[in-house]
């Protein structure tokens, strides 16, 4: 398909070679058998910043086992792991300010969403980040400030807004702060179909919204559906002079630049030796936008990785409604019980209460109640864990989105490995 795309590319006028990019979340997420890494949470729990740059190294390398040009991976609400510097501070870390590509099994990456999207009024997405200067400096900047440091060719804006202006047309942050401050040398590119979220109804006011996202700083735009109006009114735009033609000049000298140290005018088709096979699963943006239930992949569950590590001397019981009949009839030495929520991603994950879905702490605590008791939490995030249920069980792991290798919780389970994570958050009593 890509190889398709960028035939079609060489073969227009100018020849000027496409890049492909994907949301690599955690590992080339969108596809069948491609090696799916613990989510950001549960990496930033690790505190060893070693072996992130490692599992980036392993995405941009073999990004789903299939070569791609970009990855749209670095999502920066994870500035625990990362190190903040001073703001005013310039970056270092790479001669002429170029994009960073190291090699020819190398990838663009991409750090977003910029910025303060981590931060919103009541946790909300695609919501309002309320902080004053220096708190959207010297907290939601800092990471980027590194990126750039090591060369990250691209940056994403963010749906979110700063004290009620939009990121996507601020001007002063995309170019004045971003561009301009920080010497940013890549492209900005758009979150998808963001033009249409800048106009109320959704997309009224498609041409404000192109002239402001473009001339506040905007080098590359998202358009699924709309692209035929896109440039239709860009075109015209540009040709009455509301989008000076020095905008257009600064937007292709960014993503020409990038292509050209990318390597893709002397490497524009896929490199097939990249083609194997892995696998793992778990949460939102595996395999599909919000991630589903089963075995959407390939990968090992709990359950497999517990028969794997037990064998055929213990007997397994696995009950997904545990009932008073399932302990009068058999005799249990201990319990594993895993419970957790669903796969969600970005909006449909909104949730202003946070409790355990699925019965999970009931079930918890009425297994606890009745035998010795390991409860395993995936989640996406804290939870409210009700102190009952603490108090019941013998011991609590928080599992995050773990990617699910099922053997990499049964390592520490079974004290292969010792618990070496520390929480990247603080985890609330309440939600309140």
């Amino acid at each position: 398909m890509i190889d398709g795309f960028q035939k079609g590319a060489l073969e227009s006028r100018l020849g000027v070679p496409i890049f492909y990019g994907t949301d690599a979340i955690h590992g080339n997420n969108n596809v069948w058998g491609a090696t799916v890494f613990p989510h950001n949470i549960g990496l930033g729990a690790t505190r060893d910043p070693d072996l992130v740059r490692r599992i980036g190294s392993c995405d941009s390398s073999k990004p789903g086992h299939v070569d791609l040009n970009m990855l749209l991976l670095l999502v920066l609400l994870l500035r625990k792991i990362l190190d903040g510097e001073d703001f005013t501070r310039p970056p270092e870390g790479h001669p002429y300010g170029y994009p960073y590509v190291a090699g020819r099994n190398y990838v663009m990456a991409s750090a977003k969403h910029f910025v303060g999207d981590g931060a919103t009024e009541n946790g909300t997405n695609e919501g309002n980040t309320i902080a004053t200067h220096d708190e959207m400096f010297n907290i939601h900047l800092a990471p980027y400030i590194d990126c750039i440091a090591q060369g990250v060719c691209t940056v994403m804006a963010s749906y979110s807004s700063w004290n009620g202006d939009k990121m996507h047309s601020h001007r002063y942050l995309l170019t004045e702060v971003l561009k301009d401050k920080l010497g940013f040398k890549g492209l900005l590119i758009s979150d998808w179909e963001a033009l249409d979220r800048l106009s109320d109804p959704h997309g009224s006011d498609y041409r404000q919204s192109i002239k402001s996202t473009i001339n506040a700083g905007i080098d590359m735009v998202m358009v699924p559906f709309r692209y035929e109006l896109f440039l239709e009114e860009l075109l015209s735009l540009v040709e009455s002079g509301e989008i000076p033609m020095t905008r257009i000049d600064d937007a292709v000298e960014r993503v020409l630049r990038v292509k050209f140290v990318a390597g893709l005018f002397e490497h524009p088709f896929t490199d097939r030796s990249l083609i194997d096979l892995a696998g793992c699963k778990c949460g939102g943006c595996t395999v599909t936008w919000t991630g589903l239930s089963g075995r959407i992949t390939v990968g090992t569950t709990i359950m497999d990785a517990l028969r794997e590590v037990l064998g055929n001397k213990t007997e397994i019981v696995f009950e997904p409604n545990p009932t008073p009949e399932t302990f009068a009839s058999q005799d249990f030495s201990f319990a594993i019980v895993a419970i957790g929520e669903g796969p969600y991603c970005e909006t449909g994950g909104d949730d202003p209460e946070l409790k355990i879905p699925f019965n999970g702490t009931e079930i918890a605590t009425f297994v606890a109640d009745r035998v010795p008791t390991v409860t395993i939490l995936i989640s996406g995030r804290p939870m409210v864990i009700e102190p009952s249920l603490l108090e019941k069980v013998d011991a609590f792991v928080a599992a995050c989105c773990s990617g699910t290798e099922g053997a990499g919780i049964t390592d520490v389970l079974f004290g292969d490995y010792p618990f070496q994570g520390k929480l990247p958050v603080t985890w609330f009593k309440t939600v309140d």
